[in-house]
């Protein structure tokens, strides 16, 4: 009689899968995953070590924006982080659920499912990038010297929520380099299908989240008591500085919970005729930067407001947190000629912003914290002197620097630890129980007598314990 062996075998597809969830689609802060060379990976970009060097590698998650850099020390073909063919020869897998219901046993995933990622070649700038098939541009290195290498790189990806991803954009700074570097990464996700002016990241929920903005609002008097959030100017910022020093007219640096930050920056009114109205000017101009006219108004017509949470649900105040200034400053400035210098006595030139805050109790599972106070207090009126030009109808140059300071201050309770008391033996004993040793507590004064009764009284307990 011939026997017939069954023969038995595990699938690759079995094997690769067994590390996550297949029925979960893509949440919030869960990790991306590839596949590559038929085995499903996560992806990753480099990070600094202790050192700086990229000796550490970053998960991507989910909808979690992230940018660093580290440095590239090792100039060799082994390394493969050095060129574009790691960071593109992959396919990223849309959803977990559509992946497993048809990746087949051939371990063919189809190509709206697993999505070939779209490369750019950019030139020093992610602005000015054109789509190519990177892989053209093949990059080597020798003696120490590399030729078309990866200097920074960025990925774009469109997604639609828990729907999952729909494109992947790669745009690669390509470039050479001799001698040890810095490598860009940052992965930046978009809503597909949607207006950019209706679209809001929130800065935590329910709270706030480190490294995420700090929300505004403003109240017009007269009005109604509702706070109007604009979408396009929704951030606290402080003026920022341009390359050469001075204040940035457009762009502003953006506050972010939890950094303290001093900032500098200088700005320049050119004068004609210098007057007291030149001074008025000149500090219209760095209480504008300061503090944007958005957000405050010199002549009070409206109050400015904070969300406490990082994700507000109202217009109502309930939701926001008005901001306490320690005075409005008055535009109460003179100027003065004083041989071949100028002055303005009065002007204001900085301030100082402190946040306070606290850990929310719950959920235990999250850290988010809720903005108790924000108070803003500005520096004291200060003399400011220049020297005057001195040739006729010439242009004299008011220069002043404006200074931001930002401190968050945590004021979370600390937790209380309650540590319970030993057991106590509550005992009734009669009357008379110690008599005749103490008929008068006053009579007992010898000393054997005390340490007789203690004895005794211990020896009564013991027995009536056992």
């Amino acid at each position: 009689m011939l026997q017939m062996e069954n023969y038995k075998w595990k699938t690759e597809h079995s094997k690769i899968l067994s590390n996550y969830n297949l029925s979960k689609y893509y949440q919030h802060g869960e990790i991306l995953w590839k596949l590559h060379d038929k085995s499903v990976e996560t992806i990753e970009f480099l990070q600094s070590g202790f050192t700086g060097i990229c000796t550490f590698k970053k998960i991507l998650r989910y909808l979690q924006n992230w940018k660093g850099t580290c440095i590239q020390n090792e100039l060799t073909n082994v390394n493969q982080f050095l060129f574009t063919v790691t960071y593109s020869n992959f396919t990223v897998i849309k959803s977990l659920p559509l992946f497993n219901n048809t990746f087949t046993m051939k371990q063919i995933c189809q190509s709206n499912i697993c999505l070939p990622v779209r490369t750019h070649y950019c030139l020093k700038s992610f602005s000015a990038c054109n789509r190519t098939n990177i892989s053209s541009i093949s990059g080597f290195c020798m003696n120490s010297i590399c030729i078309n290498i990866v200097k920074g790189l960025k990925y774009v990806i469109g997604h639609n929520g828990s729907a999952g991803i729909n494109t992947i954009d790669a745009y690669f700074n390509i470039g050479n380099a001799s001698h040890a570097f810095y490598q860009y990464f940052e992965i930046e996700y978009n809503w597909i299908d949607s207006n950019d002016t209706k679209v809001f990241i929130r800065s935590g929920n329910p709270g706030y989240v480190m490294g995420k903005p700090i929300i505004v609002g403003v109240s017009h008097a007269n009005k109604s008591d509702n706070i109007f959030f604009n979408r396009t100017d929704g951030f606290l910022t402080l003026p920022l500085a341009e390359k050469n020093g001075e204040c940035d007219r457009i762009n502003r640096h953006i506050i972010v919970f939890g950094e303290d930050i001093r900032l500098t920056c200088s700005v320049k009114l050119f004068i004609k005729n210098f007057t007291t109205i030149s001074c008025a000017e000149l500090q219209n101009l760095t209480m504008s930067l300061l503090l944007k006219d958005s957000f405050l108004n010199i002549s009070q017509h409206y109050s400015s407001y904070v969300s406490k949470l990082g994700n507000f649900s109202s217009k109502n105040a309930i939701d926001w947190l008005r901001v306490v200034f320690d005075r409005i400053p008055r535009n109460i400035v003179t100027a003065h000629t004083i041989g071949k210098r100028i002055l303005c006595s009065g002007l204001v030139t900085s301030m100082h912003l402190n946040i306070l805050y606290s850990m929310l109790s719950k959920p235990k599972t999250l850290t988010n914290y809720k903005i108790l106070g924000v108070g803003i207090a500005f520096s004291k009126e200060e003399d400011v002197s220049w020297t005057k030009c001195a040739l006729k109808n010439c242009t004299d140059v008011l220069h002043v620097n404006i200074i931001s300071y930002v401190n968050f201050h945590d004021v979370s309770k600390p937790s209380k630890y309650y540590f319970a008391g030993g057991p106590n033996l509550d005992i009734t004993l009669p009357y008379d129980f110690f008599y005749p040793f103490l008929n008068d507590s006053r009579i007992i004064e010898i000393p054997n007598i005390s340490i007789f009764l203690i004895t005794y009284v211990l020896w009564i307990l013991y027995m009536y314990l056992i």
